[in-house]
């Protein structure tokens, strides 16, 4: 539930009748009403991205973003589950680090690193800070913001690093590689 949402009644004309907000459980109301065609319009809500529209009981039909019209109520009736559901951003994040403790090898020794490597984030990992790690889409592409700049971020001293804010849909993520250290296959947990 979204409390807090405006929600404004107009009539078939489009004259603003009423203004109310949703309650903590995301329902509102607007009672008292003569027969008659109505129309509903949502504020859209801060914090959330543009949901579906259900349109209720009593009939209408979606008439945009956000809006529902030809509302037409009769005598006595309740027009309920005029719905208008919001999709909250999502969190993409992770850590960036050392897998295990360093290994110096002698000249011409060889090691194989998945005997060594566990690919897990666990105790024994050193965390990297100020790595570069790039938004991209399902495909490796990176993605950019409204002014053409490439979606990134800089890991913390945990090296721990998040992207905020986004919309439903498939992400990536990659790292510009941290100097002196070898790519180890991803782990996803």
């Amino acid at each position: 539930p979204i409390a807090g949402a405006v929600i404004e009644l107009l009539d078939n004309a489009g004259n603003l009748v009423a203004t109310t907000t949703t309650d903590a459980n995301g329902a509102y109301r607007f009672t008292g009403l003569a027969p008659g065609v109505y129309q509903l319009r949502e504020q859209q809500p801060a914090g959330y991205f543009d949901g579906d529209e259900v349109v209720g009981n009593a009939g209408g039909v979606l008439g945009g973003n956000d809006f529902m019209r030809d509302i037409e109520l009769t005598s006595g009736e309740n027009g309920v589950e005029y719905n208008f559901a919001e999709l909250p951003p999502a969190t993409l994040s992770g850590y960036v680090y050392q897998d295990g403790p360093t290994i110096i090898l002698q000249k011409d020794e060889t090691l194989d690193v998945s005997k060594v490597r566990d690919g897990k984030r666990t105790a024994d990992d050193l965390p990297l800070a100020g790595v570069t790690v790039r938004l991209t889409d399902e495909f490796g592409n990176a993605l950019t913001d409204t002014f053409g700049k490439t979606i990134e971020t800089v890991t913390d001293a945990r090296g721990y690093y998040e992207f905020t804010g986004l919309r439903q849909g498939r992400y990536g993520v990659v790292q510009v590689q941290p100097g002196g250290y070898q790519e180890q296959p991803a782990h996803f947990a």
